[in-house]
């Protein structure tokens, strides 16, 4: 993963535990007793936004790790010059889309 990213694995690591949820004006952890991790907060839209990020980040974090490993051996799968040659990258699309297929949300189950 980039530096960004371990960034905002580590602060989701840190945070407290989830999931979260919106009280009036307050984000309140329901695992923690129900402690508030936010408060005053200025719209219901923007409580709505903070109590769904405890669940929303890691789950696109785990979503850019898996398109990032499906990238990387597409590239494998590319650059294998004892299998690939010009000709064979051309014959073996399949090969090519089945890897690939793996990026859509479903994980190539379309």
């Amino acid at each position: 993963m980039t530096d960004r990213l371990d960034e905002i694995q580590a602060r989701v690591r840190d945070s407290s535990s989830g999931p979260w949820d919106v009280s009036g004006q307050s984000v309140l952890s329901q695992v923690v007793r129900s402690i508030p991790v936010a408060q005053n907060v200025v719209s219901p839209w923007d409580a709505d936004f903070i109590a769904h990020s405890r669940e929303d980040v890691p789950f696109l974090l785990a979503e850019v790790t898996r398109l990032t490993a499906i990238i990387e051996e597409a590239g494998v799968w590319l650059s294998n010059e004892e299998r690939c040659t010009d000709y064979d990258r051309w014959c073996d699309a399949d090969a090519l889309r089945t890897i690939l297929a793996k990026a859509t949300p479903e994980g190539g189950t379309k």
